[in-house]
């Protein structure tokens, strides 16, 4: 892979460390199919599962000696099992691992391009038939909103889960400087980053902005995120997220959610009980703001099913 042009998801599919991790399993697989037929003792295949690994850079320099990959990698786990290694790889060729691995690859490649696929078939039904002021209004509307309330020049502002990053543009004019981040999109202005392990230092910046990202992040997660948050900014984090029983159209969009089988990649979506459950669980200076029918952003928390989405202002230290 061309590494400038490779996104690193795909990149790692294809890299030493997934290789011989995949002829790994599939070892372990064939000692686990022959120990069923009564072929080795299941003892053996426990030792094997415990002990069976490899160091990429040993598999490298014994290859060196071997000219076989195969062969240098067998080497190596044998150095790590130790007598129980005589079953490994019985009964089968190079071709068994190399053309499995390579299909398991091909597989895993293509599920994430299927992935991807699918972000833009669902972009492309929230633009269809909608003119562009109402996508964007749709997205950048808590955007412009809590800029509007809380930006200053001598600010910092971090968006966490930005996306494609629509209200950059604004954002970078309101605040003294902006970082985005987002685990799946990313280009020259938004950097890869995950809402449970931010790659920033503690209290490095002054407002956090989470957008229709909490949702995305299963629910034992959910807290990790919180305290994340809670790190990396100095003064106020901004959380919104879709409520789940709220407003499936609005101003004809379609929210797109897990409960309507059009958003795999809601995990856990929250609502007006819920988001605050998990919000005070962690935190007590909020303020609850919600996303009306008409687009606009209101005080308070949503009486169901007048909204689509909750928000919250917390203040930290």
């Amino acid at each position: 892979m061309i590494e400038r042009y490779t996104l690193p998801e795909m990149g790692k599919i294809w890299e030493d460390e997934f290789k011989f991790s995949t002829w790994l399993k599939i070892e372990i697989l064939a000692c686990e199919a022959r120990a069923k037929l009564g072929e080795i003792p299941e003892k053996d295949v426990d030792v094997i599962k415990e002990k069976a690994k490899f160091d990429v850079k040993r598999i490298l320099e014994i290859e060196e000696t071997t000219k076989h990959d195969v062969i240098a990698f067998l080497t190596n786990v044998a150095e790590y099992v130790g007598y129980e290694s005589r079953h490994i790889h019985y009964g089968m060729t190079s071709s068994d691992i190399l053309d499995t691995t390579l299909s398991y690859q091909m597989k895993t490649a293509g599920e994430l391009l299927l992935k991807r696929l699918y972000q833009i078939k669902n972009m492309a039904q929230r633009i269809n038939n909608k003119t562009p002021l109402q996508i964007i209004n749709l997205f950048t509307m808590p955007y412009v909103y809590f800029t509007d309330m809380l930006a200053s020049k001598d600010l910092t502002l971090m968006d966490i889960g930005s996306g494609e990053a629509l209200s950059r543009g604004y954002l970078n004019h309101k605040w003294k400087y902006v970082t985005y981040f987002d685990k799946e999109y990313h280009d020259e202005a938004v950097a890869v980053g995950d809402i449970t392990n931010i790659p920033k230092d503690d209290k490095s910046v002054d407002v956090t902005f989470c957008f229709e990202t909490i949702e995305h992040v299963n629910h034992l997660n959910q807290n990790l995120a919180l305290k994340e948050l809670e790190r990396v900014t100095k003064s106020l984090i901004v959380i919104g997220s879709i409520d789940k029983f709220g407003l499936d159209y609005v101003n004809g969009v379609e929210i797109f959610k897990a409960k309507n089988g059009t958003n795999p990649y809601h995990i856990n979506e929250l609502d007006v009980l819920s988001f605050p459950e998990l919000i005070e669980s962690r935190f007590d200076v909020v303020d609850y703001y919600h996303s009306n029918a008409n687009m606009t952003i209101v005080e308070g928390l949503q009486s169901r099913p007048k909204g689509f989405c909750n928000y919250v202002i917390i203040g930290v230290s």
